[in-house]
C-alpha cells in the first residue's frame, strides 16, 4: 500500500467514526423522542383504559430510583444499601430516616409512592395536566408535560 493511499483510507475511518460517534446532525428526531417518551407513558399504565394515575407515575419514578440503590434486587433500599451507593451521605442518614416513613429500615415502595404524591410541586404539576380533571393522565395530557415535570428526586438530595 502506498503513503497515500493509507492517509486516505485512515482519513476515511476517523470521519466515518466521528459521523457515528454521537455528532450532531440535521435528522429529526422529533418523532423518535416522542415514541420513547410514548413507551415511558405506555410503561406507567397499568390499567387497560391507557390513561395513568399519579400514584402510578410515582410508582414508575420509584423503580427508577430503585436501579441506583436496590443492590439486592429486593424492590427495597436498606440502610446498607443507601450508605453504599451514597458514601458521602450523612452516617446518622437524617434523608433516608426521612424517606423510611415506618421506621423498619428500608424503603418500600409504598413509602417511595407516598412521599412523591405528596409532594407539592408533584401535586400542582398533575394538577395542572389533568385537564378534565378526572385523577387520570391521557397520553396527550402526560405529552404535554415541561421537561421534568412529574419527576421528585427522593434519592438526590440530603437534606434532613
Amino acid at each position: 500500500m502506498s503513503l497515500d493511499f493509507k492517509h486516505s483510507l485512515t482519513l476515511l475511518v476517523v470521519l466515518v467514526s466521528l459521523s457515528m460517534s454521537g455528532c450532531r446532525n440535521l435528522k429529526d428526531t422529533s418523532k423518535e423522542e416522542d415514541s420513547a417518551n410514548q413507551a415511558v407513558f405506555a410503561a406507567m399504565v397499568a390499567d387497560s383504559e391507557g390513561m395513568s394515575s399519579a400514584e402510578e407515575i410515582a410508582a414508575y419514578h420509584h423503580h427508577e430510583a430503585l436501579a441506583e440503590f436496590d443492590l439486592d434486587d429486593d424492590d427495597q433500599i436498606s440502610l446498607k444499601e443507601w450508605q453504599i451507593a451514597k458514601p458521602s451521605a450523612a452516617e446518622d442518614a437524617p434523608h433516608f430516616k426521612r424517606l423510611d416513613q415506618n421506621g423498619d429500615g428500608k424503603i418500600s415502595e409504598e413509602e417511595g409512592v407516598a412521599l412523591i404524591t405528596s409532594n407539592e410541586d408533584f401535586k400542582a404539576a398533575f394538577a395542572a395536566l389533568d385537564k378534565n380533571e378526572d385523577k387520570l393522565l391521557t397520553w396527550e395530557e402526560y405529552d404535554a408535560r415541561e421537561p421534568g415535570a412529574l419527576v421528585v428526586p427522593l434519592f438526590g438530595d440530603e437534606e434532613g
